[in-house]
């Protein structure tokens, strides 16, 4: 029987996997334990490193919760979804990619409106790309005089004042006539496939509503022929052959699930038009105080914002309108979504939102603190350590990897609650710049305490859960090693997942698969519900099981690290 300390998991999965074995083991967590064992201290891990354990295991699981679109060159994907190797937008207008997913659950939690967004629910301190606007104090004042520079400021610290920013992605212009580019956008407004009944992979028909007050104006601009017929209630525009209309499937087949390719919302001025207008001929309206249009489907609403803001040069305004879930049409009982609206101010006076260069900028409406508990999901990104969240720009917000170097450079300018007591948040703010850095710098030196007391314990076997980490934390750490740093993934070990976790190993074996899985094809079905092993059917627990270790990992540590220790000790 071996002694085993598993500090920071509340959950009890690991231990239990000790247990099972036949060893002493406990956990220790600032939390109470989920399955109230007796064998679950409640405190600090580095208060019990002293008590003879043959092996110690630490697990730091770190703002986002499921269902927050990241922009990524797949689309508009949850960020639950965004796998390591993804490509996403950063603050930049460039593409890089994910070096790392993270998630945690927590119960501290902001819903955040902003005008150019889809409302947005995350943690107090994660930064948002934003400009705050100081009040026009002495007559006229132009925004350039008024707005201060863009920078990542804590959600919690956002107010009314500030505006956050969208940006565009670069472009790249496709060899697709005008007209195609036409048609493809009306298909995204109002289309949808039929497949072929008599060869599988094939596609028989697409099919366009048309309304009655539209119809001379679309057998005027449709590039292709159709047959046209009139159902009822408006004419439906029928397109037949299957290499002829393949193209269009890549849009979505339903209207709550059209979405735009990256290659549209890349699209150069003039060919964005084309798929503009076919678009708005559909779904648009275009009256004298703006152009607009309105979809049931958020990611198809944030591209549509895309095309929007580099064919008008204009910030877009989202909205949310909630309908009646459903309603009668024509003796039948047809289900209703909430209707998202984007839409474009045509007045040439100054708006309260407003573009500089290929960067939007959209009054912050509201921020309002919630209890509520969620699992969030974060990402670490190469170089930028940034990318959009529900159509605006975040940064990454961990203390110890890679992203959270900046703050040592350019401290907040407020603290936040909830990650934060109020004392805490008013000395803060008392503090000049140079205090304010050296507090930051104290944080990390606590952060890096806590590895560093762990890692260098006087226990024989150690192994650690921690992102990749910067070099100031680096330095900071005692005996620190990369060549310690083992990455593994849940897939290893039977569970069909994606989720790169990193151990700092003393003393220990490197895991080895167990049950070694052959991951699917990148753009499956399957490969996406890898990608989103966390998500799971709404229920008050749903948060506990997000944030678990997983159990085919738990068992391979236990029986690994455990079944090693174990033999040492004999031996």
């Amino acid at each position: 029987m071996v002694k085993i300390l598993v500090g920071c998991e509340q959950s009890g999965i690991v231990r239990r996997a000790f247990a099972a074995l036949g060893h002493d083991v406990w956990s220790v967590d600032l939390l109470p334990s989920e399955d109230m064992s007796n064998r679950h201290i409640i405190g600090d891990v580095r208060d019990y490193l002293d008590d003879g354990w043959d092996l110690l295991a630490v697990f730091h699981p770190p703002c986002f919760v499921a269902g927050t679109l990241v922009l990524t060159k797949r689309g508009h994907i949850p960020i639950e979804d965004v796998v390591v190797g993804d490509l996403v937008l950063t603050h930049r207008g460039r593409w890089r990619r994910v070096t790392e997913t993270m998630n945690k659950s927590t119960n501290d939690l902001l819903a955040l409106k902003a005008t150019n967004a889809l409302p947005i629910t995350t943690t107090p301190e994660h930064p948002f790309y934003a400009r705050f606007r100081a009040p026009c104090a002495h007559g006229f004042r132009s925004l350039k005089e008024r707005d201060g520079p863009a920078e990542f400021i804590q959600a919690g610290a956002l107010s009314t004042r500030h505006f956050v920013g969208s940006v565009l992605p670069p472009t790249t212009a496709v060899n697709i006539s005008d007209d195609d580019l036409w048609l493809m956008g009306r298909y995204v407004a109002d289309g949808h496939m039929r497949r072929s009944r008599w060869t599988d992979g094939k596609w028989e028909e697409m099919n366009l509503a048309v309304g009655a007050h539209e119809f001379e104006e679309f057998k005027r601009v449709c590039p292709r022929k159709c047959s046209i017929r009139w159902n009822g209630t408006a004419y439906r525009a029928t397109f037949y052959g299957h290499d002829a209309i393949k193209d269009f499937a890549q849009f979505g087949l339903y209207a709550h699930k059209k979405t735009l390719p990256v290659w549209v919302m890349e699209l150069p001025k003039q060919q964005a038009i084309a798929f503009l207008q076919g678009y708005l001929s559909g779904d648009g309206y275009i009256r004298e105080r703006d152009t607009s249009a309105a979809t049931v489907s958020p990611r198809l609403a944030l591209g549509i914002a895309i095309l929007m803001q580099r064919v008008y040069d204009k910030c877009p305004r989202l909205g949310i309108f909630e309908r009646n879930p459903t309603v009668e049409i024509q003796g039948r009982t047809v289900r209703q979504r909430p209707s998202i609206s984007i839409s474009i101010g045509n007045a040439n006076e100054r708006l309260r939102n407003y573009v500089d260069g290929d960067y939007a900028w959209g009054h912050v409406r509201s921020v309002i603190h919630k209890l509520q508990q969620a699992v969030v999901f974060n990402l670490s990104v190469e170089e930028d350590e940034t990318y959009t969240a529900n159509g605006v720009i975040v940064h990454n917000c961990t203390r110890l990897c890679n992203s959270g170097v900046r703050w040592l450079h350019e401290p907040p300018k407020r603290l936040t609650a909830g990650h934060y007591g109020a004392d805490k948040i008013a000395a803060y703010a008392a503090m000049d710049r140079d205090e304010r850095l050296a507090f930051m710098w104290s944080e990390l030196r606590d952060g890096a305490d806590l590895f560093s007391k762990c890692w260098n314990a006087d226990i024989p076997r150690k192994g650690v859960e921690n992102p990749v980490m910067h070099r100031h934390a680096k330095a900071l750490i005692d005996n620190y090693s990369d060549d310690a740093r083992q990455t593994v993934q849940p897939w290893w070990f039977g569970e069909p997942a994606f989720k790169a976790t990193n151990f700092y190993l003393e003393g220990l074996p490197r895991l080895v698969p167990t049950n070694k899985l052959e991951p699917p094809a990148s753009g499956t079905k399957e490969h996406a519900q890898w990608s989103g092993v966390h998500r799971a059917s709404p229920s008050p627990d749903r948060w506990k099981e997000r944030s678990k270790t997983y159990p085919g990992m738990a068992a391979a540590i236990a029986s690994q690290w455990g079944g090693y220790a174990l033999r040492e000790a004999v031996a």
